[in-house]
């Protein structure tokens, strides 16, 4: 049962952790035992292969970017000692309260990044440096408080 050329078995594990490994070999096995493998239910099986990785957490480097982008341009305002969710109009809310909010999701920080809000300083961010920014944020979700 082999890996299709150039998905290594140390890109997926690294990109789908261990306990997802061993059925997404299986997965990627059957494509070239089923005789009936159509190029359709290929495209079927490729994009939804793509969907998983797409859902899978940012990578290290990238959320080591996002840290080092935050540390130098927001962490001021937003990364204090036991910083919580504002209270009220006048606060700011620290990064792991914004990545704790209900339906909060990479794509809406960078939505909300690029909408350049008043409040902020505008740092000319890049498309690549909202999308790092915000893989760092969400990436506080779970982390203990």
């Amino acid at each position: 049962m082999g890996v299709s050329p150039g998905l290594t078995e140390a890109t997926l594990s690294a990109a789908a952790g261990t306990a997802t490994l061993i059925p997404l070999k299986v997965w990627i096995g059957e494509l070239g035992n089923a005789p009936s493998m159509t190029p359709f239910r290929l495209a079927l099986r490729a994009s939804t292969l793509a969907a998983a990785f797409a859902s899978l957490p940012a990578h290290a480097d990238e959320i080591a970017k996002g840290r080092a982008l935050a540390e130098r341009l927001c962490a001021s305002c937003h990364m204090g000692q036991d910083q919580g969710e504002k209270k009220s109009a006048n606060e700011i809310p620290g990064f792991q309260a914004v990545a704790r909010r209900p339906d909060q999701t990479i794509e809406g920080i960078v939505a909300w990044l690029r909408s350049v809000p008043p409040m902020m300083p505008d740092h000319h961010l890049t498309q690549d440096e909202m999308s790092a920014l915000a893989d760092f944020i969400m990436s506080l979700r779970d982390a203990p408080q």
